[in-house]
Parts: structure tokens; C-alpha cells; sequence
């Protein structure tokens, strides 16, 4: 309850603040009648629009571009312990070279709405989180809104992201019942209902506010300690580097979480060990498996992180650039 209380009060103070910007030169345009008119991209609900696209299709085309190295870290999260260059030739071997791909066309689905949510939420939050926490600010803020952000984008995308995990956790042998998007959510129906779709949100939950927060927080302090050009902006080569070190970094240091997570939403699939909770997960791995378990599928990780959440960046901010809403 705190969480949406708090989730609350900063989308309704940056929605203010948003439309605030809007009306605060209402006066001066009708006293003035050479004032321009107001650009449409100036209203709150084009620019949350317009922040929704460049952060969702920003994020599809990076998922898209390192989906072999995900499909490989979720089959080692899943317990396939391999080393990522046999797996990826195993699905080659055995699906052909658009296995690598499987399971893309649900993460971009999901990823559109999910980043583009993200993305916008992040934005909109910072006004909120300013506004009703005023002893804090600048990197803290971010940190915060990011995490919230994250919250919000999981809770409306959650669905799409189980069904993708279950579609890519291991080599597919010829059955139907993770063949694709309608036939996984059939099959998590069939077993669990519809809660089912929500079957591992908890432990999602709990892994993507530290995530998402420390990616964040981090961005925004690479940003001002990178160098900018003349007109006092960052070049889009520094947001790339500071996209793809803020995201490994916090990759890195909430690994754990996001294996329990994965574990959590193939629990009770066709292959995967079942778990009654998280705390059985974390405490099942570290008995059977070892603590070491906890960062399988870790190097594939970074390796896609650097790239992914550096492309993610980069475009996210030519969009914005692009669309007038660098401001």
C-alpha cells in the first residue's frame, strides 16, 4: 500500500506539473498577439504519447538485436548450466538459426509497451518524486522514479513477460504447448487460471525497484559527469556509454534477484523444478545447486547489457531529440 500510495501521488504531481507547464503561458499569449500558438507536442497527453513510442520502440529494436544472448541467459537462469556458446549451438542445432530468435516477437510485444511505459513513467515521476519528497533531488530522484517506474511498467506488461520466459526457457522437442504466444497462454490457463499469468510478479516486483532504480540513478550521474558540446548538451555517443555502463552495472549487482525470477515464472512448467515461494526458490537453488547458481547465465548477461541497454538509451534520446522533447 505505501508503494501505490507513492506511485500515486508522484503520477498525479507530474501530470500537475506537466499541465502547469502547459497553462503557465496562457496569460502572455493572450496579451500578446504576435505569440506563437502552442505546440501540440506541448500538451501532457500528446507528450506522454509521444514518450510511450520512442521508449517502447527504442527498447524493441535493442531486445531485438541481442535476443540470442537472452534466449541463452534465460535457459541457464532456467538451470541449463551450460557454457552460452554450446547453448546457442544447441538451439541452432536443434530449432535452426531463428531459434535464437524464439520467443522475440512475444519480448518485442511486451517490450513496446513495457519500455514505452517505463520510459514515459521515469519522465512523468520526477516531477512527482521532486514535488513530494522536496529534501531530495538529483540523482536520488531518478533512483526513485526509476524504480517506481519499473513497478508501474511490470505490473501493466506482466502477462506478455511470462509467456515469453516460458516460450524461450529450453530446447523446444517437438511440443505445442509453448509453441507461441496463444498456445503458452492456453497451457498457463489450462494449469494455474487466469492468476496464473501473474504466476512469479512477486519476485519480479522485488527484483525490477532495486534494478531499475540503481540503472537510473546511474544514468543520470554518468550524464552530468560526461562531456557535453557547445550548446551544453550531451552528444548522443555519451548516452550510449552511459545507457550501457549504467545498465551492467545494475545487472550486476541484482543478479540473484533476477534469476530467482525467472525460476519463479517457469516453476511448475514442463521441465522446470515447482517452488511454493521466493524464499523456497533462493533457499532450493543455494541447497541443491549451490550459491554460484545464483549467477548462472551472468556472462551472457553483460554481454547483451553493454550493447542492449546502450542502444535502448541512444535511441530512446534521438527519438526524443527527434520528436522536440529534449526540453
Amino acid at each position: 500500500m505505501p508503494l501505490l500510495t507513492l506511485l500515486l501521488v508522484c503520477s498525479a504531481s507530474g501530470l500537475q506539473l506537466l499541465s502547469k507547464d502547459e497553462r503557465k503561458d496562457e496569460p502572455k499569449a493572450a496579451a500578446g498577439k504576435d505569440k506563437k500558438p502552442k505546440r501540440w507536442l506541448d500538451k501532457p497527453a500528446t507528450k506522454s504519447a509521444m514518450l510511450i513510442l520512442a521508449g517502447g520502440l527504442s527498447g524493441a529494436l535493442a531486445k531485438s538485436v541481442v535476443a540470442p544472448l537472452e534466449r541463452v541467459k534465460i535457459m541457464s537462469q532456467a538451470g541449463d548450466n551450460g557454457n552460452f556458446l554450446k547453448l546457442l549451438a544447441d538451439v541452432v542445432r536443434a530449432e535452426g538459426w531463428t531459434g535464437l530468435w524464439r520467443g522475440n516477437t512475444a519480448n518485442v510485444i511486451r517490450v513496446i509497451p513495457n519500455k514505452g511505459v517505463l520510459m514515459m513513467c521515469s519522465d512523468m515521476y520526477k516531477a512527482g518524486v521532486a514535488a513530494a519528497l522536496p529534501t531530495i533531488n538529483g540523482a536520488s530522484v531518478s533512483s526513485i522514479a526509476g524504480g517506481l517506474a519499473g513497478v508501474t511498467a511490470v505490473i501493466c506488461t506482466y502477462p506478455l513477460e511470462l509467456a515469453r520466459t516460458r516460450m524461450a526457457y529450453r530446447i523446444q522437442d517437438g511440443s505445442t504447448q509453448y509453441n507461441n504466444l496463444i498456445s503458452t497462454f492456453r497451457a498457463v490457463i489450462a494449469s494455474d487460471g487466469l492468476l496464473g499469468l501473474y504466476s512469479g510478479v512477486w519476485a519480479t516486483l522485488l527484483g525490477v525497484l532495486p534494478f531499475e532504480g540503481i540503472k537510473f540513478g546511474l544514468y543520470d550521474i554518468l550524464k552530468s559527469a560526461l562531456p557535453r558540446n557547445s550548446l551544453d548538451k550531451l552528444p548522443p555517443i555519451w548516452t550510449l556509454v552511459a545507457g550501457a555502463l549504467s545498465g551492467a552495472i545494475a545487472h550486476f549487482l541484482t543478479y540473484p534477484l533476477d534469476t530467482v525470477r525467472r525460476r519463479m515464472q517457469v516453476s511448475g512448467a514442463v521441465g522446470a523444478a515447482k517452488y511454493s515461494n521466493i524464499f523456497n526458490c533462493l533457499q532450493t537453488i543455494i541447497k541443491k545447486e549451490g550459491w554460484t547458481a545464483l549467477f548462472y547465465g551472468l556472462a551472457p548477461t553483460m554481454l547483451r547489457a553493454i550493447p542492449g541497454l546502450g542502444i535502448h538509451m541512444f535511441v530512446y534520446e534521438i527519438m526524443k531529440i527527434a520528436l522536440g522533447l529534449d526540453n
